[in-house]
């Protein structure tokens, strides 16, 4: 029977697998120059800001081949995990039934298929309104996006290519996603998202993915913006919790001026 300083030690293994890093920020490709084929996306950057005691994803799967493959075969079987469906589901980043070294490579963030799907969603829409805007006022209308598309649409043929966009691209001098490389461009993203694989984007799927985008069906595109954490010396926001094993609810305002309170956030997905 394994102790529970194993289990500990595979628990502590898997949550630093799990956290996210710089490491794994989508990079996209280099700006293009004689080919209209982008490089398929996301490309993603490793090995950076990695501290030297940090497990590394090859002694990651190491560890787990120790502990599961019963017929050391070199994969891990559900059946062999024998442990939660979803965290097996995350681990196999090529959703082939096993887990593998390949699995466990430098490149690819640690998350389940509908993660990695949510995230490229996220960053498809924000990097939507950066490319797209024509003044500062944080607001994306349809008219500033088909004036935009004119301005990337060179040669005037309706339809944006990869050099056409990388060429205006370079000139909004529009901050990169962490890790990214120079000359990151985020065409090959627009690709999947707005032009639903095609090798150009047209103003006609360009304009529907901005439909799709206004919820509110304004017209107009809002960035979600970040709350501002109180400065030094201000009063905490006041909140209501239930207790996750059930309970009376806590509000923080109840422990003021009885006894000094931390709160503690973290993720453990």
């Amino acid at each position: 029977m394994r102790s529970r300083f194993g289990w500990l030690a595979l628990w502590i293994t898997l949550a630093a697998g799990c956290r996210t890093t710089p490491d794994e920020t989508p990079s996209g490709t280099q700006v293009a120059t004689d080919s209209n084929e982008p490089a398929p996306f996301p490309v993603w950057e490793t090995g950076k800001n990695r501290s030297a005691d940090e497990p590394t994803p090859e002694s990651r799967f190491e560890f787990l081949t120790r502990l599961y493959d019963a017929d050391e075969d070199g994969r891990v079987t559900a059946e062999e995990y024998g442990r939660e469906p979803e965290t097996f589901a995350r681990m196999d980043r090529d959703e082939d039934g096993v887990l593998t070294a390949e699995d466990f490579a430098e490149g690819q963030p640690l998350l389940s298929p509908s993660q990695r799907n949510e995230r490229r969603r996220r960053l498809a829409a924000e990097l939507f309104a950066k490319s797209f805007q024509q003044d500062d006022d944080l607001e994306l209308g349809l008219e500033e996006v088909e004036a935009s598309f004119r301005d990337y649409d060179a040669d005037g043929d309706g339809a944006i290519v990869v050099r056409e966009f990388a060429r205006h691209f370079a000139t909004l001098n529009i901050e990169p996603p962490r890790g990214a490389p120079p000359g990151f461009n985020p065409f090959p993203l627009f690709r999947a998202e707005i032009a639903r694989g095609d090798d150009q984007l047209t103003m006609e799927n360009v304009r529907a993915y901005f439909v799709s985008q206004d919820k509110d069906g304004d017209g107009r595109l809002v960035p979600a913006r970040r709350a501002e954490a109180p400065k030094v010396g201000e009063l905490a926001p006041d909140f209501t919790l239930s207790p996750p094993k059930g309970g009376d609810p806590v509000t923080l305002s109840s422990f003021r001026g009885d006894r000094p309170v931390a709160l503690i956030f973290g993720s453990y997905t």
